[in-house]
C-alpha cells in the first residue's frame, strides 16, 4: 500500500482563521493516497458524526493549546448544542490549531503526524497517539486519563475513513506589534489567498481559451491565403473542422471557468458572512451603530466586495496579460501594424485611470448616502404605528424621497463617467480596427504581407484590445469594491465580547457578589458621564431595589451589572474578580437580564423560550409560562408552543411580552437576576401574580430591581436611590421609603 499519506496543503485543506500575527504552523498537512484519497474542506455527507467538542478539548491538552468549552463554541451555530464536522475547524481555530478532515485507511498514518482523531461508524471520535506495527494508542475523549492499546485491524473495522488532524499555530504575541506582519491575517485577504488555486486554475483556462482563439485567426489567413487562390476544398474542410473543434473547447473551457468562479463565489459568500455576522454579534454594544439601517446596509456591502472577485471582473482580468500574447502574433504576422495597436492602448487605459478620483469620490458618496436611506426605510418600517399615530408618513416619505434623489443623481454620474469611458473605448477598438486595414494595405502594397494576414491581424486586434475596453468597468467597480471594504474592515476592527488571542477566568460556579469601585460610564466618548459611581456593593444572594426618577441611570446600572456593556473608567467585581476578566459565557449563563422593552424574535412561541438553551422537554417551557403568567398564550391558541409571533412581539401587548421575557428568566435558572421594570405593563391582577411567584423563586439569588412600582418593592430588603447617575442614599427599604415619603413622585402606588 502506498503510505505517501502527506504532501503541502492545498487551497481546500483547512479553514484557517488564524489569529493576527500568527504564522503559518511547521505541521504539514496530510492527505491519503491512492484511489482512496480525498481532500475537501466539507464534512462528508455520508459520516454520522455525534458531538465533537469533548474531542476537541482532547485535541487541544494533546498539542498544548487548553481551552475552555465556552472558549471554543461561544457564537457558534451548534446544531441542537452539539459541535458538528463542519464547525470542528473554527473551533480549533480558537485555540491556535489548524485542523484537516482527510479520508483514508489508519494502517497510511504516519506516526510522525500523530496525535489525530479517528471518525468512528457509531460518530464518535477516538485519539489516535501512536502506531507501532499493528497497534494502536488510542484516548477515548470521556476517559482522558486513560490509554488504550488496541489491534489496528480492530480499530479500523469500526473507521468510517475520516481522520482529523491538526497542526498548532504559532501563539499569538505582540510583543512586535505590526513589524512585518503577515497580510494573510487579514480577514478578507486571507480568504482570498486561501482560494488562490482556484484563481491559479482560472489563469490556466483563460490561457488555454486565449490561445484556442488564435486558432480562428490563423483559419482566416490561411483560407484567404491558400485555399482560395488554388481552390483547395479538402485544405478547407480539414482547416474547417480543426477549427470548430477549438471554438467548442474554447467555449467549454470559458464555461469551466465560469463554473470555478461561482464556486469559488459560493464558498467566499459563506465563510465570509458568517465571519462578518459573527464579528456584528460579537462587537461590544458601546461599538454598535445607533441607526440598524445604515449599519445592515453597510454589512451588505459583502456582496458588491465578494462580486469583484468571483464575478466577470477575474474573468477580464485573466484575460489581460494576454493581450501581450495577441501583440506579439501580430507582430509576426502584420510586422509594423503591431503599433496601430500599440498606440491605441494609452488612448483607452489613462482615459480610465484619470477617472479614478472621481469614480472613487462618487463611490463614497453613494455608500454613505445609501446607507442612510435604508436607515430611514427600517425606521420608518420598524415604527409603523407611530408614524401613523403622529401623522408622519409626510416626513418619512419627504426624507426617504430627499435620499433617493442623491442616490438616483451619484449613480446617474457614476453611470455616465463610466458610460463614457465605455463608449470611448469602443470607438478607439473600431478606429483601431480601420486604421490596421490602412496599414495592411500599405504593406500588401509593399509585398510585405499577404491579404490574409492583413484580415488576421484585424480579428486579433480585436481580441488583444476587447479585454482593454472592459476595463472602465472595472474601474467602476473597483472603487465600489474598495468603498465597501474599508466600510467592513472598520466593523471587523471594532472591539468583540471575546478578542482573538484573549484567554478569560473561567468562572462556572458565580454566587452573584458585586462590588463597584470609582465606576464611571458613558455612551458616548465625547459626552459626558451617564453614571458616576463611587462605590457600591451588593451581597450575594440579596434582593435590592433601584429607586430613582427618570433618567437618573438605573437602567444603565443593572446594564453593567449584567455585564452587557463595560465601565469607561473604574470596574466592577463579581465574586472578588473584575467582571472583564471573566469568561462572557460564564456571565451569560449567570446572569439574567430583563430589559424594560422585551423584545421577541419572528418564529413560535417554543422558539422564543429556547433561544440560548438546549434540551429543554415542552412541560418546562409550559411551567415557565405558567411562572410568568403567560400560559394563556399557548393555552387558549390551536397551535400551542407552535403559536406564531411577529418580529419584535408584533400583536402582543406590552405585559405579554414582558410575561415572556419573565419565561425565559426562569428557564436559565441564573444566579443574579436583574430585573428593569419587570411589572410596568401589567394589570394589577396579573402583577401580584408575578410577585408572589418571584418571591417564592428570588431566595438564593443576588436579585437587583429597578422599578417604580411600590408592590414590588416588597421583594427585596435594601434599596439604592439614583440621582443624576449617583447613588443618592443606600440602606434597608424601610428607611427609604421613610426618608422618601415626602416625596411621592419617586414611588408610586400602584
Amino acid at each position: 500500500m502506498n503510505t505517501n499519506w502527506f504532501r503541502k496543503p492545498s487551497r481546500a485543506d483547512a479553514v484557517d482563521r488564524r489569529r493576527p500575527g500568527a504564522a503559518a504552523a511547521e505541521k504539514v498537512a496530510p492527505q491519503t493516497a491512492g484511489t482512496e484519497s480525498k481532500v475537501s474542506n466539507e464534512p462528508p455527507a455520508d459520516v454520522p458524526v455525534a458531538d465533537l467538542l469533548e474531542a476537541l478539548l482532547l485535541l487541544c491538552v494533546l498539542y498544548n493549546r487548553p481551552a475552555t468549552r465556552s472558549e471554543l463554541t461561544a457564537g457558534l451555530p451548534l446544531e441542537d448544542g452539539r459541535l458538528t464536522l463542519e464547525l470542528f475547524p473554527r473551533a480549533a481555530a480558537r485555540a491556535d490549531l489548524r485542523v484537516y478532515v482527510r479520508r483514508g485507511k489508519l494502517s497510511a498514518i504516519k506516526p510522525q503526524h500523530l496525535p489525530a482523531l479517528a471518525i468512528l461508524s457509531d460518530g464518535t471520535a477516538v485519539a489516535l497517539i501512536d502506531r507501532e506495527g499493528q497497534q494502536c494508542q488510542i484516548i477515548h475523549p470521556e476517559h482522558t486519563n486513560d490509554e488504550e492499546l488496541v489491534p489496528l485491524s480492530s480499530l479500523e473495522a469500526q473507521h468510517t475513513g475520516v481522520v482529523i488532524f491538526a497542526a498548532p499555530l504559532a501563539r499569538s504575541d505582540d510583543r512586535a506589534g505590526t513589524y512585518a506582519a503577515d497580510p494573510a491575517s487579514h480577514w478578507f485577504w486571507s480568504e482570498i489567498a486561501g482560494s488562490k488555486w482556484d484563481f491559479v486554475e482560472v489563469g490556466f483556462a483563460a490561457a488555454l481559451a486565449n490561445i484556442l482563439a488564435v486558432f480562428v485567426s490563423l483559419f482566416a489567413m490561411q483560407v484567404y491565403d491558400r485555399v482560395v487562390p488554388n481552390l483547395a476544398f479538402a485544405t478547407l474542410w480539414v482547416l474547417a473542422i480543426g477549427v470548430m473543434m477549438a471554438i467548442a473547447i474554447e467555449a467549454v473551457v470559458r464555461m469551466v471557468r465560469a463554473n470555478l468562479m461561482n464556486t469559488v463565489g459560493k464558498r467566499m459568500d459563506r465563510r465570509l458572512s458568517s465571519r462578518i455576522f459573527e464579528q456584528v454579534l460579537g462587537m461590544r454594544l458601546q461599538s454598535q451603530p445607533t441607526t440598524v439601517g445604515a449599519f445592515s446596509s453597510q454589512v451588505r456591502e459583502l456582496d458588491a466586495v465578494r462580486e469583484f472577485f468571483t464575478s466577470t471582473t477575474v474573468g477580464t482580468l485573466s484575460d489581460l496579460p494576454f493581450v501581450f500574447l495577441f501583440l506579439t502574433i501580430i507582430w509576426l504576422i502584420g510586422g509594423p501594424v503591431v503599433w496601430v495597436l500599440v498606440a491605441a492602448i494609452p488612448l483607452i487605459v489613462l482615459p480610465g485611470l484619470v477617472a479614478q478620483w472621481p469614480l472613487s469620490r462618487m463611490s463614497r458618496q453613494q455608500l454613505r448616502q445609501g446607507a442612510v436611506r435604508n436607515g430611514v426605510l427600517i425606521e420608518a418600517l420598524s415604527s409603523a404605528e407611530t408614524v401613523k399615530a403622529l401623522q408622519g408618513e409626510g416626513r418619512f416619505q419627504q426624507l426617504l424621497e430627499e435620499y433617493t434623489v442623491y442616490v438616483s443623481r451619484n449613480s446617474m454620474q457614476m453611470h455616465r463617467l463610466s458610460s463614457m469611458l465605455r463608449y470611448l473605448a469602443m470607438a478607439v477598438q473600431q478606429g483601431t480596427y480601420v486604421m490596421i486595414i490602412v496599414v495592411g494595405v500599405y504593406q500588401i502594397a509593399a509585398g510585405n504581407m499577404t491579404t490574409g494576414a492583413m484580415l488576421a491581424t484585424g480579428i486579433l486586434s480585436r481580441r488583444a484590445l476587447g479585454p482593454l475596453t472592459q476595463l472602465s468597468g472595472i474601474f467602476s467597480r473597483w472603487q465600489q469594491m474598495r468603498a465597501a471594504l474599508k466600510g467592513l474592515d472598520a466593523i471587523m476592527r471594532s472591539p468583540i465580547d471575546r478578542p482573538a488571542g484573549r484567554r478569560f477566568v473561567h468562572r462556572p460556579r458565580l454566587k452573584g457578589e458585586y462590588g463597584i469601585e470609582e465606576l464611571s460610564f458613558r455612551y458616548d466618548e465625547a459626552g459626558g458621564p451617564i453614571a458616576q459611581i463611587p462605590s457600591l456593593s451588593f451581597a450575594a444572594g440579596s434582593a435590592t431595589a433601584l429607586l430613582g426618577a427618570n433618567g437618573s441611570s438605573k437602567s444603565t446600572l443593572l446594564k453593567l451589572l449584567a455585564g452587557l456593556y463595560q465601565p469607561s473608567e473604574g470596574r466592577i467585581l463579581l465574586d472578588g474578580t473584575e467582571m472583564r476578566q471573566i469568561d462572557p459565557r460564564d456571565l451569560r449563563k449567570a446572569i439574567a437580564y430583563l430589559p424594560q422593552d422585551v423584545k421577541l424574535f419572528y418564529g413560535t412561541v417554543r422558539d422564543n423560550l429556547m433561544i440560548g438553551l438546549e434540551g429543554r422537554e415542552d412541560e418546562e417551557l409550559l411551567e415557565a409560562l405558567k411562572f410568568a403568567g403567560a400560559e394563556s398564550l399557548v393555552r387558549d391558541h390551536p397551535l400551542g408552543l407552535d403559536r406564531k409571533l411577529g418580529e419584535g412581539g408584533a400583536g402582543m401587548s406590552g405585559g405579554q411580552r414582558q410575561s415572556m421575557g419573565l419565561a425565559r428568566l426562569w428557564l436559565r435558572d441564573p444566579r443574579v437576576v436583574l430585573l428593569d421594570e419587570p411589572t410596568a405593563s401589567m394589570d394589577h391582577v396579573l402583577e401580584m401574580r408575578i410577585i408572589e411567584n418571584l418571591r417564592a423563586w428570588l431566595p438564593g439569588r443576588t436579585s437587583v430591581i429597578a422599578t417604580h412600582r411600590q408592590p414590588v418593592l416588597s421583594l427585596v430588603d435594601h434599596a439604592v436611590v439614583m440621582k443624576n447617575g449617583c447613588p443618592a442614599a443606600v440602606g434597608p427599604v424601610e428607611g427609604i421609603l421613610a426618608a422618601l415619603s415626602p416625596k411621592s413622585d419617586t414611588t408610586r402606588r400602584a
